[in-house]
């Protein structure tokens, strides 16, 4: 495939579990099918879920597209795909998700945009 015209973009989505507590086997399941779920142009796939005060599911990619939306169109149906092939698409507040978007060399830890000058 050329990927003639695509840059890459680092795209981080957030959402919320609904269903209480995210139990490990649940993240588990959640996270193999995330892992495999869409094209290849997804890559560099991590998830993270934090629990206070309720159970927030981060997740960051790396996606090559032609721009920034369809970046973040991708990545967001690799996630809803993974969700519906777990079951779990009713238990999280799809409709609230948070996504960031933004080429990829622009990106870099969070500790480095965090800190003040002095």
């Amino acid at each position: 495939m050329s990927h003639k015209g695509h840059r890459l973009f680092r795209v981080e989505l957030r959402m919320v579990f609904l269903g209480g507590t995210f139990d490990e086997d649940g993240r588990q399941a959640w996270e193999r099918a995330f892992l495999k779920a869409g094209p290849a142009s997804v890559r560099d796939r991590r998830m993270t879920v934090t629990a206070d005060p309720y159970n927030v599911v981060e997740v960051t990619a790396e996606v090559r597209a032609r721009n920034a939306v369809e970046a973040g169109d991708v990545a967001n149906r690799v996630v809803d795909d993974a969700l519906l092939g777990t079951g779990l698409f009713d238990q999280f507040d799809v409709s609230g998700k948070s996504l960031a978007v933004r080429p990829a060399e622009w990106s870099r830890p969070a500790h480095v945009h965090d800190r003040r000058p002095g």
